[in-house]
């Protein structure tokens, strides 16, 4: 039962602070928090910048998504820190903002 709140508990926390940065979301009760990038250039160019700097996405993009509507899907486990959520939202946050997508 601890494992199952605690990936209630960081799957909430993560959701909250990507929502509080400006990072669009498919909101979900899902440990599986997907994020907007809209262009398929973008989003694999999100998923390399993010795997250089230790955080792995999946890229989803056409025709999994409609055409503008392309997608990194980030996944979470109970075993999860708050640190690395904080480490991971920072770096996600960073790499849209420089990639134009917020």
């Amino acid at each position: 039962p601890q494992r199952v709140k605690n990936l209630i508990d960081i799957s909430n926390y993560m959701r909250s602070e990507l929502i509080k940065r400006g990072v669009k979301i498919i909101e979900s009760t899902t440990p599986i928090i997907p994020i907007y990038t809209y262009d398929d250039v973008k989003t694999f160019t999100a998923c390399k910048m993010l795997l250089e700097r230790g955080v792995y996405v999946n890229p989803v993009v056409s025709p999994a998504t409609p055409v503008g509507q392309s997608l990194i899907r980030t996944s979470y486990t109970a075993t999860h820190t708050k640190k690395q959520i904080d480490y991971a939202v920072k770096q996600i946050v960073e790499v849209l903002k420089l990639l134009g997508v917020i």
